[in-house]
């Protein structure tokens, strides 16, 4: 039976048309969505069926539903989003042929709907119209989907499966089904995985590719058409980062970008600009700056860095969404898309997620009418009744809770206990003081702009000079209450120099010191504070008087090979790159050609970097790389701070490579904790991390060395090992973090040299530090009576002298407070959820998020 038939079928022979599709050999048709290995996959498409992660944890389904696969408790189809009953707390989503899975915030996976081959795990082959729980599986980070089977990978690195077995596809060395999950045969060290309609692939921390199942299309990569029950390598790939799989072919996204296919070609599916199946990789025909990937019944998807998506294969339905119904063998641009984060795709249905949290569809977009003729879109249409993070059309889900036959998605096991710790009800952080919402940020003088603009003439050199002539007429023109002067850049390089005459900049500060030269690029801006230029220090350096040399601000895009090496390091830590990188450097140029750069500042200097698109600010933050170490690490942030451009502030002490990073963090002991959501947004961001790879330990105490550490996080101070002053920090986790807060003035240590890094932090020590670090991030101590700020406390005289000031500064603010009874209890140890609140209502203070 062909695929254009499949889908007209009535229902009443709904059953006979799947009893004949599972009883075919391994050529038969089947579907797999790939979550790309990233675990927290918000959309999922079926063989006919969609499925959807809301912001409040719930799941959402819609399309044929005639083996339960909604999930809404019955077996009628829904052209409309219903509500998966039960669940509440989910992190990705995956779907099969005719079941679906979704992966809880405790690492439990709960499926629902087709259960012949024992596909949901629960031990039976009774399919289920709401969602069960996977038995004998806990600790998992990434699920996905094969035809009639389910893949999960744990947090150990290891790979389980269950399901259909027929071609070996469980991994297990067998071909026989199993009702429940079996790890998957000599297999360690995984970070990613995907499911097709009879095999199963694997991606290795070292970038390697394995598979295991059916392979006669060549789907396993090893040059044969071989099956095989237990995994082999794939065949001259490395340096890989993400997979997807279709019915029986794999797509592989490389570091650099490009993506890489193999198995069957029908349709075009492998995109190499041919239609011959392939049992070794071949790279997809002028696709590069790939960040995610993703694959449908016979079509691959990819997204690019400007959030546009690409298609290729199968589209005889239109879904490829490029306004045709034509097959394509290379990738063609969906238009009218931007901002989309993910993508994923069925038998002939695509459905994309955009950051703004918009669902859009195309395709054959309404199977769940399928006893008329359904709807085909050839062009992106968004959908009306459901969002991400909005309201959702009413169309008789019924709400988790309402039932009492519903299952219990958050059930770890009988012992599992509170993690609140025991004083959390009376500490500063209760529930009623969750998060920052009693913050006011500390207020910024407004912006009164005035701009002029430049265009590059350097015949493709990128580098633009500024005439003092012209320079100082713009200034003297412009509005004495201006203290933003914009310089526009035009060019179309992707490194964009330009100087300015240093010898304005010096009149200017002398006149105005605070103002501000804001360079801007096509790629974002630089704002340089003239207060922050030493005219005289940088002429005695460069031996050259101020009329001789010139302040430069260079603004460069990304090449491939350094996208891809940043790209890799992230992905690494489990992130995806959202941003193309951008490097800030600003310095100054002799006209001897002598240069020196400018590195660090003394306050924060403000960049923009220009995405065109949104990204969920709750699970996202800006990072600078170091490209000598090779590493990244967090920069304070503002996402939607960019006026009326897509992008986010980056505010630092420094300069380098900056990009944004995407990643939902969580930890299984703070599901239901009052802390929770300060605690995930403040991992998302690279701030804060678990005890381990799971928990977080909201009840345990804070060391000195832990919260100085999450202040040189917080503040994005690079925390590379340097000389420090204290005796007993040499060699440690935490040396490099400790002496770079000793440096930037956050920590002092005792009178014996000593700081004592695994004492626990008391409150008012932590007082102390947050104050010094509110100065650090350049606002001023909050002003006003001491004694009347510690009157508010019934326990003031129990303050220390040298901690009252600080405890009065931060308390003024709301970002430390007393407990119901009043009490400020200066020397109770803080726990880590109270200071995880306590940082995050800093950072809204400072206004770094």
């Amino acid at each position: 039976m062909g695929k254009n038939e499949s889908y007209r079928v009535r229902r009443g022979f709904v059953a006979v048309f799947t009893i004949m599709l599972l009883l075919l050999s391994c050529f038969s048709p089947g579907i797999s969505y790939s979550t790309a290995g990233s675990g927290t996959s918000r959309i999922a498409a079926g063989y006919n069926h969609t499925i959807a992660l809301k912001n409040d944890g719930t799941v959402w389904a819609w399309g044929w539903n005639h083996q339960g696969q909604l999930g809404d408790g019955t077996t009628t189809d829904s052209a409309e989003p219903v509500m998966v009953k039960g669940l509440n707390g989910a992190t990705a989503l995956t779907a099969g042929y005719y079941h679906s899975a979704a992966l809880m915030n405790d690492g439990i996976v709960w499926a629902w709907g087709s259960n012949m081959y024992g596909q949901l795990g629960n031990g039976t082959t009774n399919n289920s119209p709401v969602p069960v729980k996977v038995k004998n599986l806990t600790g998992v980070k990434v699920i996905s989907r094969g035809g009639s089977h389910t893949i999960a990978l744990k947090n150990d690195g290891t790979v389980w499966a269950w399901g259909s077995n027929e071609c070996g596809q469980l991994g297990d060395g067998t071909t026989t089904n199993s009702l429940v999950p079996v790890m998957v045969e000599s297999l360690t060290g995984i970070v990613a995985v995907t499911g097709g309609a009879y095999h199963t692939a694997a991606l290795k921390s070292d970038g390697t590719v394995w598979a295991w199942g059916s392979n006669r299309m060549g789907q396993l990569g090893d040059g044969t058409t071989v099956d095989s029950p237990v995994p082999v390598m794939v065949s001259g790939l490395s340096g890989i980062t993400s997979l997807a799989s279709g019915e029986h072919h794999v797509a592989a996204l490389k570091s650099d970008g490009t993506v890489w296919s193999w198995g069957a070609n029908s349709t075009g599916q492998l995109g190499d600009g041919t239609m011959a199946n392939s049992a070794l990789p071949v790279r997809v025909s002028g696709l590069t700056g790939v960040l995610e990937i993703n694959a449908g019944f016979t079509y691959s998807m990819a997204l690019t860095g400007e959030g546009a998506v690409w298609c290729w294969g199968a589209n005889t339905q239109g879904q490829l969404g490029n306004g045709t119904t034509g097959n394509s063998s290379v990738a063609v641009k969906v238009p009218g898309l931007s901002g989309i984060i993910s993508v994923a795709g069925g038998q002939n249905h695509t459905i994309a997620l955009q950051s703004d949290g918009s669902f859009w569809q195309w395709g054959l977009t309404q199977p769940g009418q399928q006893d008329q003729e359904s709807a085909m879109v050839t062009l992106p249409q968004k959908l009306t009744t459901v969002s991400a993070g909005g309201s959702v059309e009413d169309t008789g889900g019924t709400v988790p809770g309402n039932d009492s036959n519903l299952p219990v998605p958050a059930d770890p096991g009988d012992d599992d206990t509170d993690t609140q710790s025991g004083d959390a009800e009376d500490s500063d952080d209760s529930p009623q003081y969750e998060g920052g919402s009693n913050v006011i940020p500390f207020p910024e003088p407004a912006e009164r702009v005035n701009a002029i603009s430049f265009v590059d003439s350097s015949g493709g050199a990128g580098t633009v000079k500024v005439d003092s002539a012209t320079l100082n007429e713009f200034l003297a023109l412009a509005d004495p209450a201006v203290n933003v002067y914009v310089i526009q850049v035009y060019s179309d390089s992707q490194s964009i120099t330009t100087e300015i005459p240093a010898d304005v900049i010096a009149a200017l500060r002398q006149s105005k010191p605070g103002a501000i030269l804001r360079v801007v690029v096509p790629a974002g801006s630089y704002d340089l504070p003239v207060s922050a230029v030493n005219v005289g220090d940088l002429s005695d350096k460069l031996g050259a008087s101020p009329e001789a040399f010139r302040v430069t601000v260079t603004i460069s895009t990304a090449g491939e090979a350094m996208a891809a090496q940043i790209r890799q390091d992230v992905t690494r830590q489990g992130f995806a790159m959202t941003a193309v990188p951008v490097e800030f450097r600003a310095g100054a140029v002799a006209d001897t050609g002598q240069r020196l750069e400018i590195n660090v500042f003394d306050s924060y200097i403000k960049r923009f970097l220009e995405m065109g698109y949104s990204v969920n600010p709750s699970i996202s933050g800006a990072v600078c790389y170091n490209t000598a170490a090779q590493v990244f690490y967090p920069v304070p942030a503002v996402f939607g701070a960019g006026g009326d451009k897509a992008g986010v502030v980056i505010k630092h002490r420094g300069n380098g490579w900056y990009t944004v990073v995407t990643g939902q963090k969580t930890f299984l002991d703070i599901r239901s904790h009052w802390a929770r959501g300060d605690i995930e947004r403040l991992a998302s961001r690279l701030i804060i991390t678990g005890k381990d790879s799971q928990n977080f330990d909201p009840g345990g105490k804070v060391t000195r060395a832990e919260f100085a550490a999450l202040l040189v996080r917080a503040l994005g101070i690079s925390d590379i090992t340097r000389n420090g002053e204290f005796s007993d920090v040499s060699g440690q986790w935490f040396t490099g973090a400790v002496n770079s807060a000793a440096a930037a003035g956050l920590i002092k240590g005792y009178e014996d040299g000593t700081f004592r890094p695994y004492k626990e932090i008391t409150r008012e020590e932590m007082a102390v530090m947050v104050s010094r670090a509110v100065q650090f991030a350049g606002c001023p101590a909050a002003s006003g009576d001491t004694d009347d700020i510690m009157a508010s406390f019934s326990d003031r005289d129990s303050v220390s002298n040298w901690a009252r000031s600080a405890v009065s500064a931060v308390a003024r603010v709301q970002i430390i407070k007393g407990n119901r009874r009043g009490e400020f209890n200066p020397d109770f140890h803080a726990t880590r959820a109270e200071a995880a609140a306590m940082l995050m209502r800093t950072l809204i203070y400072v206004r770094f998020q």
